[in-house]
């Protein structure tokens, strides 16, 4: 055999520096016996001989020393001619014939056509301290041989794309000492393919793997064009913990001229694809692998006539087992001295529901930097200057999303206690983990600063805000909540329609600090009043739970004040309409109808009612609670993609409207149903203190559950000045050369770009990579589905306190009561609410006030997150539609299309 070829079987691990990383992992799993496609490597000798042949070394040497690879856009111009460089040359004849020479020896090649991979297998690549996976690459489905060579020298190629250059500039690996081998290996036209993560990625649960698969070749999976099937399985016992069967919707294949896509059948879309028995095996195989190489790998696999064909493995050497591992942005130095001597919980207990999105950067500062430290002076009375200041911070970002530092909930004297009781009110499922953690003393709280000033400042502010819990929400009558929402109504329009061209950025990001305070100073207090409406509904329950002919959620349904309710039925108005614009809503596309609409009178008058809702509820949006992401009137796509939904009603179903109104007519009916049964008796007359208990407790959940609702509905007035505003900064500064576009301000800190507006000095360059790493890792974060408990030391939260799950049962909490049977459908975004039919059972992974339109249409609400007092569970009782709340993975184990019953009364959904 040449110099310039080596069979998989002839090399050892001490041959890297001539076939590469994958190239020696490949050979040592044939020679410890795990099944991999025959094959063989093209030598770095061959590479080498090319450079040579071609005198390209030293034009390589002097493009790399003479371009200034700090800057990604001279990294992209080198990477181009380096790149045009090689492919411009021709393969030395003595290579050429040594490659073709091997391919035809392959099992199969003399005597028909044959299908082979070519896979980059640079020197430095997957070895254990880099991470190089991904940088180079693969042709997949050669079968010409002409092909094949113009394919080895894209391979060769690739050691000089963008990505390659960078990593290895940062990471010090010098350029040229980095060569190229390449490995042909013989197609398997698998059935199934995958990858297998022998730690859990996510988690970083050593104990777990994590195996994807899909239909057909694996390119599908690795190039991220489909939702794979994913299982986890426990490693020790290679038990299957979980499974997720995806919508499959396209696969790979082995065509006639390569390989091409093409749909899944139908009938395999939501079909398992490989058997319990051959997760297991896979995960053997898996673990078996980890064993080999001493340390955690990402295995890539096909199958093919029920055989698991190894295709290649590398290391994980992005796992750590430190805590440094979660990426974890501080709120502060306080927050990361914790480290110190405790363990760290994180949960998204709340904001799993209403963010459970990566914020951008600005959108995160704007918590961390105005939010929360008003919000702590405001209930605690704490100040720049006080000792407890750097114990404001009650948020880290996990996973690029808000996490409660749950060690700074139950440590805080004040708050603490009234956490720890109230907690399992909102949210029973975290309320029950963290008070077990406590309890076993698991959960270590914070502790705050000792001493008399520190006891006596605790003492008043604890008494403050009981009082306050007792009295506030009287002094707030409803005609004073309604002035004064009138009055920060009209401010906030003002502020958001504030004339920016006369105002420097400096002044701007002033007046967004004094708005922001502003705001949340004045809405500071509803959380003690919503307090009372969770009470008042509690108090209702108690009171009618005797009789099974009365709900307490139908009690609270059809009420009126909702400002999230409110809009959707205004949204679902504006789905009446002439049906010459009905057609153009049913017909064209979304981005089409705005232009369509301006060309006809009743179109004109359609965009003229769009403006009136825009005025009052444009301020809203989908992921709302993120400054970076659009509102409503600033892009109409969710708006008309709802109407096109609503649109789907004819003249046989009950509208929205009127559902409503006959909600608020069982209401009253019942109310007066339960005015009778507490005064039957005698006794009930002459001291009639449930009566009276009654209709006080009705009145209180009335009045404060839409409190619950509406500070959002004026907060997120606020929001939308504040974003333009700063997409004003954005666009001024894109003017002078440190953004791109505007909206790339939404990557900076706000300290950042306060330090950037005054300096004026900074280096537009550094700035341009900063936004850029920061917009790759918010990416990344988008991709992660991260866990609703995060411990600091890198452990897997165990969920063992859950009851398995019943195959055919669901449990979860009740929200809304009712019993309904109806057709599934799965919604994991709400801009995909226009594929959500009529009298459909909405089953959702969370909800915020972005879904609410959607709940209109719906028969039913299933949810993964949540409690009684939760976005979704109040929307649902107000509607009078059913709801389970605090579902495990109802979104994984319900498929779209299944016939489920949706029981309200006693929690559970039947399958």
């Amino acid at each position: 055999m040449s110099n310039f070829i080596k069979n998989l079987s002839e090399i050892s691990k001490n041959d890297v520096r001539e076939v590469g990383g994958k190239g020696v992992n490949l050979a040592e799993l044939t020679s410890a016996d795990f099944l991999v496609p025959s094959g063989f490597c093209i030598t770095t000798e061959a590479y080498q001989g090319f450079i040579k042949n071609s005198s390209l070394g030293k034009k390589i040497s002097s493009e790399i020393e003479g371009s200034d690879l700090s800057n990604i856009e001279n990294i992209q111009k080198c990477g181009v001619r380096l790149r045009q460089l090689i492919m411009d040359n021709e393969i030395p004849e003595g290579v050429k014939e040594a490659i073709l020479l091997a391919c035809r020896e392959l099992p199969g090649g003399h005597h028909k056509k044959i299908y082979v991979a070519v896979r980059s297998s640079a020197t430095a690549e997957d070895l254990p301290n880099y991470s190089f996976a991904g940088q180079h690459d693969t042709w997949l489905n050669i079968f010409r041989e002409p092909d094949l060579l113009l394919c080895v020298k894209k391979c060769w190629a690739s050691l000089w794309t963008d990505r390659a250059i960078s990593y290895r500039h940062k990471n010090n690996v010098d350029h040229l000492k980095v060569f190229m081998a390449v490995v042909v290996q013989k197609m398997v036209p698998s059935s199934v393919s995958g990858i297998t993560f022998t730690h859990n990625p996510i988690t970083h649960n050593k104990n777990e793997l994590i195996i994807n698969a899909n239909w057909g070749l694996g390119e599908s999976v690795v190039s991220g064009k489909v939702s794979p099937d994913e299982y986890t399985v426990d490693k020790k016992n290679l038990s299957i913990k979980t499974k997720n069967t995806a919508e499959k919707k396209i696969m790979t294949i082995l065509g006639q001229k390569g390989s091409v896509e093409v749909p899944v059948p139908l009938e395999q879309r939501q079909q398992q694809c490989v058997s319990d028995e051959q997760i297991q095996q896979l995960a053997a195989i898996g673990k078996r692998i980890e064993e080999y190489f001493h340390c955690p790998q990402d295995i890539e696999w096909g199958l093919y006539e029920n055989q698991i064909f190894i295709l290649q493995s590398r290391p994980i050497t992005t796992m750590k087992e430190t805590p440094e591992s979660i990426p974890v942005i501080w709120g502060n130095q306080t927050s990361r001295d914790l480290l110190k001597d405790k363990v760290v919980f994180w949960s998204n207990w709340n904001t799993r529901e209403t963010m459970p999105y990566p914020l951008t950067t600005l959108a995160c500062s704007y918590f961390m930097d105005i939010i929360f430290p008003v919000l702590c002076n405001s209930f605690f009375g704490i100040t720049k200057k006080s000792s407890l200041y750097p114990y404001n911070n009650l948020v880290d970002l996990v996973y690029g999303r808000l996490y409660f530092n749950m060690n700074m909930l139950y440590g805080n004297p004040i708050f603490g206690p009234f956490f720890r009781f109230f907690l399992p009110q909102i949210d029973k499922e975290a309320g029950k983990l963290f008070n077990k953690l406590y309890r076993a003393r698991e959960l270590q709280p914070v502790e705050f600063p000792k001493g008399f000033s520190t006891l006596w400042f605790f003492i008043f502010n604890a008494t403050r805000i009981f009082l306050g819990f007792l009295f506030v929400p009287w002094f707030l009558s409803p005609k004073k909540i309604i002035k004064k929402c009138n009055q920060y109504w009209q401010e906030s329009c003002e502020f958001e329609n504030v004339n920016v061209e006369v105002k420097s950025n400096i002044e701007m990001i002033k007046y967004v600090k004094e708005f922001t305070t502003y705001t949340v100073r004045l809405w500071a207090s509803s959380f003690l009043a919503m307090a009372h409406g969770v009470l008042g509904y509690g108090m209702l329950d108690f009171l009618t739970r005797q009789w099974k002919d009365v709900s307490p959620d139908k009690l609270v349904a059809g009420i009126p004040g909702n400002k999230t309710t409110e809009g959707a039925l205004e949204l679902y108005k504006l789905s009446q309409m002439p049906e010459s614009i009905k057609q153009i809503f049913l017909n064209r596309e979304i981005g089409e109808i705005s232009s369509l609409l301006e060309k006809r009178r009743e179109g004109k008058i359609f965009l003229k009612r769009l403006e009136q809702f825009m005025e009052l509820y444009g301020h809203r949006g989908v992921k709302e609670f993120d400054i970076g992401h659009p509102r409503w009137k600033d892009d109409h796509s969710f708006v008309f993609q709802m109407i096109k939904n609503y649109l789907q009603l004819d003249s046989k179903d009950i509208t929205p409207l009127e559902h409503f109104k006959k909600m608020a007519e069982k209401r009253e009916h019942l109310t007066e149903l339960v005015n009778q049964k507490l005064s039957q008796s005698i006794l009930s007359r002459l001291f009639p203190l449930k009566r009276w208990l009654f209709k006080k407790m009705l009145k209180k959940a009335h009045t404060y559950m839409p409190l619950r609702e509406n500070p959002k509905y004026y907060v997120l007035k606020c929001y939308s000045g504040s974003r333009r505003i700063f997409l004003e900064i954005g666009r001024r500064l894109a003017e002078e050369g440190y953004f791109e576009i505007a909206n790339e301000v939404y990557f900076l800190t706000l300290p950042e770009l306060e330090a950037l507006v005054l300096e004026k000095d900074s280096d537009r360059n550094t700035i341009k990579n900063l936004v850029q790493e920061r917009k790759e890792e918010w990416e990344t974060n988008l991709t992660i589905d991260p866990p609703f408990i995060v411990r600091s030391d890198g452990k897997m939260f165990s969920y063992s306190e859950h009851e398995p799950q019943d195959t055919n049962i669901l449990k979860g909490t009740t929200a809304s009561r009712g019993r309904v049977t109806g057709k599934a459908r799965i919604i994991l975004d709400p801009t995909e609410g226009c594929v959500f039919n009529k009298g459909e059972i909405l089953v959702v992974p969370y909800t915020d006030p972005g879904w609410t339109p959607l709940f209109l249409t719906a028969k039913a609400l299933v949810m993964e997150v949540g409690g009684v007092a939760s976005h979704g569970a109040i929307v649902a009782r107000e509607y009078g539609i059913p709801a389970v709340v605090g579902v495990k993975d109802a979104t994984r184990i319900i498929k779209n299309g299944d016939k489920i019953t949706v029981d309200g009364d006693q929690g559970m959904i039947f399958l």
